[in-house]
């Protein structure tokens, strides 16, 4: 064993000399903690392989047990070295850190599910032991600490790898996943995706408020579901819907679909966007870009950020088209359209110039023709409450 298995400060004291105290004093109480913690991590890591092999029967749980053995030494040399008491109990499955007695117990029961779950487990112990190795390495100011530290990273390291390549074989490539999103009588989102790939082991549903960074984890879902409707999805104008499927590790995405939530009244819709309520009548534009809060509510859009075309425009060659979207499930307020030349003379657009599809969401894309003699034509909405 090195000279290093012992050491000692040599440290002033007034009026006494120099005298000799054990090396332990020299570290941090940080040090001291993670020093006791990674000790008693490396034999969760090795208690779990170990009771793993036992179920399993798998080589690589008892390969890499037997090097967390290695670990569960090198940390002990540690302690001895710097005078540390070892609390760690002998027996297999008992820890003197509640939180790693918690943890042994939760990873050993998701083990027990399946020959997947077991590797997984392994994915995850030495994920989580890389990064407690980084952050005691960083935190220690001891170079022989810090390099059994950095030698256990390594071999944490080479097990990850055994333990990916092993989940490698069992996952087929997950097909990416369709979304689309409608709405139920009640306004709520009504979410389905295909396909429902054969590989995944489950569906995420996360939604995120339009404009935001944040994506909430809405539901976690069987593999063999194919629909949610979002009850919970309240008191918001705009919602970003992704799904993923998820096998193992690995997860793939789907779209992103953006939902305009069709609120059953002009009133709810306001409320809901957090207009000011001096600037919530329908007839007031509150983000001054030309579109009232009424066409705003009624073509989906967010009456506090500016449009710059509110409504969009193409000239042809025998024609002018006006586009916009429009709330199909509006309840209180229908939309007409009327066009004049001179801006004193209007008329109300027929019929048959007007053109409603279906985009889905609640929604309905308008197209207005209007022959090319008109094309100089301005075109305004005209509201009528119901």
């Amino acid at each position: 064993m090195k000279n290093s298995i012992l050491k000692w400060s040599i440290v002033a004291a007034a009026g006494a000399g120099m005298i000799m105290v054990p090396a332990a004093l020299a570290l941090t109480p940080v040090e001291i903690s993670d020093i006791e913690y990674i000790r008693q991590e490396e034999k969760v890591a090795r208690d779990v392989y170990d009771q793993l092999y036992s179920i399993w029967g798998k080589n690589i749980f008892s390969n890499i047990a037997s090097s967390e053995r290695n670990h569960i030494a090198a940390m002990v040399n540690i302690m001895a070295a710097y005078g540390l008491v070892d609390s760690t109990p002998s027996e297999p499955g008992q820890f003197s850190i509640p939180e790693l007695q918690a943890l042994h117990d939760r990873l050993l029961e998701k083990g027990k599910q399946s020959l997947v779950d077991a590797l997984l487990v392994g994915v995850l112990i030495e994920e989580t032991d890389i990064a407690d190795l980084a952050r005691s390495i960083e935190l220690s100011n001891q170079e022989d600490v810090k390099a059994v530290y950095e030698s256990l990273r390594k071999g944490s390291e080479n097990h990850l790898a055994e333990f990916s390549s092993q989940l490698a074989p069992l996952y087929k490539r997950l097909e990416v996943p369709v979304l689309n999103v409608d709405f139920d009588g009640d306004g709520f989102p009504v979410l389905t995706w295909l396909p429902s790939s054969p590989d995944a082991t489950g569906i995420e549903v996360s939604r995120q408020v339009f404009g935001s960074d944040q994506w909430e984890l809405v539901s976690e879902l069987p593999r063999t579901a194919g629909t949610l409707n979002d009850t919970s999805a309240t008191g918001v104008v705009a919602l970003n819907y992704r799904v993923a499927v998820v096998s193992g590790f690995e997860k793939v995405d789907s779209n992103v679909v953006t939902v305009l939530r069709p609120f059953l009244s002009f009133a709810d819709w306001a409320e809901a966007a957090n207009i000011p309520k001096n600037l919530s009548l329908p007839h007031i534009d509150a983000d001054r870009d030309g579109a009232t809060n009424l066409f705003e509510y009624l073509s989906g859009r967010n009456p506090l950020i500016a449009d710059v075309n509110p409504m969009e425009s193409l000239n042809s060659a025998d024609s002018v088209v006006f586009t916009h979207a429009l709330r199909s499930s509006a309840s209180d307020y229908t939309l007409g359209y009327q066009a004049t030349t001179d801006m004193v003379e209007w008329s109300s657009i027929p019929e048959q110039s007007i053109e409603h599809e279906s985009i889905g969401a609640g929604f309905d894309r308008v197209r207005i023709t209007l022959p090319a003699n008109t094309r100089a034509s301005f075109l305004r909405t005209v509201a009528e409450q119901l």
